[in-house]
């Protein structure tokens, strides 16, 4: 019985389509016989370790519900029947943008959760974390693994998510799981982002429930989320980087004001960071589209810790590209003209010949 629980527990992980559940359970090594009403419907199931048999040399079989509660047919279907229509989860090319938007929510939801509420938010939160490795490339799977299993036993209680908005981060999930990893390394970027700062605010909301162990267990799934986004955002950085480069001298020194007004406190800190033409760039970006760069940057800043960032400007970046939604394969290099320059008086003339 373990190594069925075993076998059913790592296939969820990572939930397939419902139809594909018990295909994918028969290619692991475990017999499966579907049982069904008289109009064909399926009624239930059993499973039995090919090899382990009875004195009569017979599979033991068991039910699933006689595995576990939610191992029964009618929990199975339940967890994986999509809550939407199949045309709203099929593959899509903004899905791991999807999934970020929905990931960046966390944070204000379990601000003003109930237990059960915050559960779900939880719960949908592990299964994106469960569910990453499989889509990510495969020098930063390690780390993603190991914030995953760390971040089981932070979810304390899988609660089926009911809630609206931990509903569509299920969908979310089911999403990236039907379309190739993203070939931009910064769609990964921005999720990693988002998913850091949700696991940081599922170890807050376990502190304030007083859930040691669940929080000391989100404390370390978040270094290892950190250490995965810090992989993952070395060449896509460098790209935004080059282009602050060569932001013109104005629109430099426009977004220098931009920082010092958002953030008074740490403007000269990032200004003088490494990473600052990187922020720069975005900012730029995120006028471009039509957004308040000094007040969406005081939003990065303001809801969410930047503490352990081991560059505030770098990390800034990230947040405005999430939050402004911008394309995360063409951030635009500033072509403005600068202003045009103001005549020069005669005297000035004479003065400088």
């Amino acid at each position: 019985m373990p190594e069925l629980l075993a076998t059913i527990g790592q296939i969820l992980r990572a939930p397939p389509h419902l139809l594909e559940f018990f295909t994918v359970l028969g290619g692991s090594g475990v017999l499966v016989e579907i049982q069904r009403f008289p109009s064909g419907d399926i009624r239930g199931y059993k499973i039995a370790l090919d090899g382990d048999t009875n004195k009569d040399g017979q599979p033991v079989w068991f039910a699933g519900s006689t595995l576990a509660p939610d191992l029964s047919y009618p929990k199975i279907s339940e967890r994986l029947t999509p809550e939407e229509a199949p045309s709203a989860i099929s593959p899509q090319p903004d899905a791991w943008r999807r999934l970020a938007q929905t990931t960046d929510r966390v944070p204000d939801l379990l601000a003003c959760s109930d237990d059960r509420t915050g559960q779900a938010h939880i719960a949908a939160l592990a299964e994106t974390l469960d569910a990453l490795p499989l889509r990510a490339p495969a020098d930063l799977r390690p780390q993603l693994m190991r914030a995953a299993t760390a971040f089981e036993h932070a979810s304390r209680s899988r609660i089926r998510a009911h809630h609206q908005q931990a509903r569509a981060t299920r969908n979310a999930v089911k999403a990236i799981l039907r379309e190739p990893a993203p070939k931009d390394g910064a769609a990964l970027a921005i999720l990693l982002d988002a998913l850091v700062l949700a696991v940081i605010a599922a170890r807050h909301w376990h502190q304030t429930h007083h859930h040691d162990q669940q929080a000391e267990a989100a404390r370390q799934a978040a270094e290892h989320l950190r250490a995965a986004h810090q992989a993952a955002t070395v060449q896509p950085i460098a790209v935004i980087h080059q282009r602050g480069r060569h932001l013109a001298l104005f629109l430099q020194e426009q977004q220098a004001a931009v920082a010092r007004q958002a953030l008074p406190d740490l403007a000269e800190r990032i200004l003088a960071e490494p990473g600052w033409p990187a922020l720069a760039a975005t900012l730029v970006a995120t006028k471009k589209a039509g957004h308040d760069p000094a007040a969406l940057l005081t939003q990065a800043a303001r809801h969410h810790e930047l503490d352990t960032a081991t560059s505030y400007s770098e990390a800034l970046a990230w947040r405005l590209i999430r939050l402004a939604d911008l394309p995360q394969h063409t951030h635009p290099i500033a072509t403005e003209t600068p202003p045009p320059a103001r005549a020069v008086r005669p005297t000035q003339q004479r003065r400088t010949r």
